[in-house]
């Protein structure tokens, strides 16, 4: 059977090729160009090293749609050099962002509404979003959800009513739960949320699903 690898695999390793190429020997970056290109050019790299970077480079910032069914193949299969986490999935509607400090260090957080009454939110750091997607949702205002993968190890906290400039108080007071442990909580993973396919909690009132290793 010939099948085009999904969008979500192909989107996901491409967006953790950019953030861990820097932390590629190169080695690694040889093996994994030359797995990602096309064959001739695996040859002209074979007499060009520096070319490894920026092949991996250019095929990790390229559509979908510009890959061609070889070029997305050969993505989905580098997935074993990213090394995918444990990630965590929210769905909601993404509003703006505020910076604030979490342990000595200033972040860039989102701000998640859960709801369309944007009466209850999260903060999500940006530096944690690992992938982002609009879904078709014709039960949603404007017909679209927000879907955004994080790592497990993410640091959120929740609110309700609009967020205001006091909510800094809530960083400094340190009010964060792992959102992995948020996905493990009991009443994780109750009904999945019909057009994104997101697990929507039945006690709390946020959307979240976590991986499952084998």
């Amino acid at each position: 059977m010939e099948a085009d690898p999904h969008p979500l695999v192909v989107t996901l390793v491409q967006e953790l090729l950019k953030r861990r190429l820097e932390s590629f020997d190169e080695s690694t970056k040889q093996e994994l160009a030359k797995r990602l290109a096309h064959p001739k050019r695996a040859e002209e790299m074979m007499q060009d090293p520096k070319a490894a970077d920026s092949t991996i480079k250019k095929i990790a910032n390229t559509p979908l749609d510009e890959l061609g069914l070889d070029g997305r193949t050969r993505l989905a299969q580098a997935a074993d050099y990213v090394d995918i986490p444990d990630l965590v999935t929210f769905v909601g509607y993404l509003g703006g962002t505020i910076d604030a400090e979490l342990n000595g260090r200033n972040v860039k957080w989102w701000i998640l509404y859960i709801d369309s009454q944007l009466q209850n939110w999260r903060f999500i750091a940006d530096a944690d979003i690992v992938l982002h997607k609009a879904m078709a949702d014709d039960s949603s205002p404007f017909n679209t959800r927000d879907m955004i993968w994080v790592h497990a190890n993410t640091l959120t906290a929740r609110g309700e009513a609009p967020p205001r400039p006091e909510v800094q108080a809530q960083f400094l007071r340190g009010d964060f739960t792992r959102a992995g442990d948020l996905a493990a909580a009991p009443g994780a993973g109750g009904p999945t949320s019909p057009r994104t396919g997101g697990f929507c909690d039945v006690i709390t009132p946020y959307c979240c699903t976590k991986t499952v290793r084998p």
